[in-house]
């Protein structure tokens, strides 16, 4: 499995374990409707809901997806 350090080295999303959209688009270099467009059609990992508003993506997921993308 990929660190997290490797992926963002001198962010503060190194430590977190679930992500917000902004944090997504932010780490895959995206506006945040392409992050939902994308989860929606199946490209990147499904989210996960938190409460009844709240939704995040597991970070594990996207470092996942991350790493199998670049091996493509």
């Amino acid at each position: 499995m990929i660190k997290a350090e490797t992926l963002c080295p001198d962010s503060s999303l190194v430590h977190v374990r679930t992500l917000t959209v902004k944090q997504v688009a932010e780490l895959l270099g995206l506006h945040p409707r392409s992050v939902w467009r994308m989860s929606a059609d199946g490209t990147l990992p499904k989210p996960i809901r938190i409460g009844t508003k709240a939704v995040r993506w597991r970070f594990s997921d996207l470092a996942d997806f991350i790493q199998g993308s670049k091996s493509l």
